[in-house]
């Protein structure tokens, strides 16, 4: 309603503006706001005109209707209207004393403030601004829990609404080539642990894996144009840029010292001469050899 009221132009249903009439001519915008033009009635005050007179009623009792029917009963606002004022008056909201098109024109707001007479405050109403049609969504229960499932990994318990009382201890397990990184509760930020204790409160939780970067193997060889193999090495490596570096010179089974030459990426098919340190880009498994001489 806040929305509503501050961010469009009250004026006729069109588009740019919040329609001045939303119970008879309403918008078909996605906001609604019932205000008053010259005061709103105190909630102690009782409401007038009911049939036959009781005097026991106060204008609460029509707001907690009118909410019940609202939220409860899942009625469109124009709907709780009329009903709540049906239940008080016999007749819809347009011909209640709280519509300016009744037939006293709407109502006095009794606000009993010190050095003021009621009597003399003017006549009010009750307005619809906006979209009466709107239908508020059905609120989940408060007593549970809602783990939605998420790409890389699972949950243990399974991910499914539940409803019990208490806490839950929900565990995020990643899938391979996947990580757990966090939690949310309710779409925001909650824990990095995988683990975490959540109430049963109406939360929805999901856990936030990320891809790995795939493995390979990334071969390094020593070879001497005289000698063959002087020396060999190789690792596991993320996909992605690595540095490799290699000595300038090596000592050969003759106790002599080989030259480095230049090296030859098997990835790349080209060699790198005189570098004794080079980056390859590995995206499969790499075989880098390192040629000396003698």
């Amino acid at each position: 309603m806040p929305y509503a009221y501050t961010h469009r132009l009250v004026g006729p249903p069109i588009p740019g503006f919040i329609s001045s009439d939303g119970y008879s001519n309403p918008d078909s915008g996605s906001q609604v706001y019932i205000g008053f033009p010259r005061g709103s009635p105190s909630l102690t005050q009782t409401l007038p005109n009911l049939p036959d007179n009781p005097g026991v009623y106060v204008y609460a009792a029509w707001v907690s209707v009118f909410f019940s029917d609202l939220m409860y009963y899942q009625m469109t606002v124009r709907d709780a209207l009329d009903s709540a004022c049906q239940y008080f008056w016999g007749t819809s909201f347009v011909l209640s004393p709280l519509s300016q098109y009744s037939s006293g024109g709407g109502f006095k707001p009794y606000w009993y403030v010190q050095g003021q007479n009621p009597d003399n405050w003017p006549i009010c109403w009750m307005n619809i601004y906006g979209n009466s049609y709107i239908q508020l969504p059905l609120q989940p229960p408060l007593n549970t829990i809602n783990i939605l499932p998420n790409t890389g990994g699972y949950t243990d318990p399974p991910a499914r609404l539940y409803t019990d009382s208490g806490t839950m201890q929900i565990t995020a397990y990643a899938e391979s080539g996947y990580a757990f990184s966090y939690w949310l509760l309710d779409d925001q930020y909650y824990s990095a642990d995988p683990t975490i204790n959540i109430d049963y409160s109406g939360h929805t939780v999901q856990p936030v894996f990320v891809q790995l970067a795939p493995f390979h193997e990334l071969s390094v060889e020593a070879w001497s144009f005289t000698y063959g193999q002087l020396d060999a090495w190789w690792d596991s490596v993320p996909e992605g840029w690595h540095t490799i570096s290699v000595p300038y010179t090596l000592t050969n089974p003759n106790d002599w010292y080989s030259t480095f030459v230049g090296f030859e990426v098997s990835t790349a098919n080209y060699y790198y001469i005189d570098e004794v340190t080079i980056s390859v880009y590995v995206d499969s498994d790499t075989y880098v050899t390192a040629y000396y001489y003698p």
